[in-house]
Parts: structure tokens; sequence; C-alpha cells
């Protein structure tokens, strides 16, 4: 598990980057719409990759009910087809695709 927290918090590095932000800003509150979606869309592939809300929520630096309140959001903004956020989320995908290959734990 250990190796496997690594690579995403390495993952999650990458993805900030790969937007022109620090890990910093991403673990911020700052309220940017592209800062906004990519947390959602973090929360999102982790939990639908068996993480737990606490899990998640240690990882993005929030408590285990806004691991869930983005869950909520990122299922609303799927629900809608919000493209912008559909996008960012396979990028996500992309980033996290290594989780497929894991045995994963609930």
């Amino acid at each position: 598990m250990e190796d496997t927290t690594q690579q995403i918090e390495t993952a999650i590095r990458n993805i900030a980057e790969s937007w022109g932000y620090t890990i910093s800003d991403l673990y911020s509150s700052k309220k940017s719409n592209e800062l906004v979606f990519l947390r959602l869309a973090i929360v999102d592939v982790l939990r639908r990759n068996g993480y737990t809300f606490r899990e998640i929520g240690w990882m993005i630096n929030r408590d285990r009910t806004a691991a869930q309140r983005n869950k909520e959001r990122a299922d609303d903004l799927v629900a809608t087809g919000d493209i912008l956020f559909l996008k960012v989320r396979k990028m996500v995908e992309h980033h996290l695709s290594f989780l497929k290959q894991e045995e994963v734990h609930i």
C-alpha cells in the first residue's frame, strides 16, 4: 500500500503541474474552476478505484466529509454531462491509470 500511496502522491503532483499549478495550489482553498475540477476529478477517480473517503481526504489534504461532498459534486457534473469536467476527469484517469492494475481494497 505504501508504494501505491507514493505513486498516487506523485501522480497528483504531476496532475497539478501539468495544469500549471503547484501541489500547494491544489491543496489550498483557492476556488478557480480548474482547481476545483481537478480536486473533484481526483476524488472521483480515487473513489471509483476503491479508496475510502477517509483515505482520499488524507491524500488531498481534506477531511472525510469534504471528500464525500467532492464526490457528490463530481457525480452531479457527470450527470449533467459537463464537458470540461469530463475532460479533466479523463486526464486524471490517465495519470492514475496504474491503479487499475493494483489490487484495490475497500
